[in-house]
């Protein structure tokens, strides 16, 4: 995917979801405060797991709020070439992400859709990228399902382009580019 491409990916998700969201209620267990999150991932080819905090919402006519995710992820490639022609192994390296997200109204008791849109920087190892940061973006549409009050489970699909190669790597691979889609808990305090 092409690097450039996040910007329509970031408005396409954002906007869909504050059209949804001009319908809003006040449902109880869908609280508007501060959330914390837990989750594990997959971009492109890559696994990872990480971490996000969220702001309350700011905007009520679109429940906007502002998401920071932190994950470690690792890039599986062919590693020291020199010894009997290389052996697969996994590499760790950094995203961070910063986006805005926008709610919709319940689609049912305590389920609701959203999207989100922003920047990515990755933070390659040095192992595989002569890069020391990468920048990017990325959309992603998402839902969650309440089990208790300020408890819910999510899962999220969408796409990143950061146009990261592992440019130290045989036949020079792209990573962290295209399809993301990852899911984990969220707690609303």
């Amino acid at each position: 995917m092409n690097k450039y491409l996040f910007v329509p990916i970031m408005s396409l998700c954002f906007f869909c979801g504050s059209m949804l969201s001009a319908y809003a209620n006040d449902n109880p267990i869908m609280k508007r405060s501060v959330s914390l999150s837990y989750h594990l991932l997959q971009h492109q080819n890559d696994f990872g797991v990480g971490m996000s905090i969220a702001s309350p919402f700011i905007l009520d006519d679109v429940n906007l709020a502002f998401r920071l995710r932190t994950s470690l992820m690792w890039n599986e490639g062919t590693y020291n070439m020199s010894v009997d022609g290389g052996r697969t192994g996994w590499r760790a390296y950094g995203a961070l992400q910063f986006g805005a997200s926008s709610y919709t109204i319940a689609l049912a008791p305590g389920v609701r859709l959203y999207g989100e849109g922003g920047l990515v920087v990755l933070l390659p190892s040095g192992e595989f990228s002569s890069e020391s940061t990468v920048l990017g973006g990325y959309g992603i549409f998402g839902f969650e399902v309440f089990s208790s009050p300020g408890f819910a489970y999510f899962i999220e699909i969408g796409g990143m382009g950061t146009g990261a190669t592992a440019d130290k790597l045989p036949n020079q691979p792209i990573y962290s580019n295209g399809l993301t889609v990852s899911g984990g808990f969220r707690i609303h305090l």
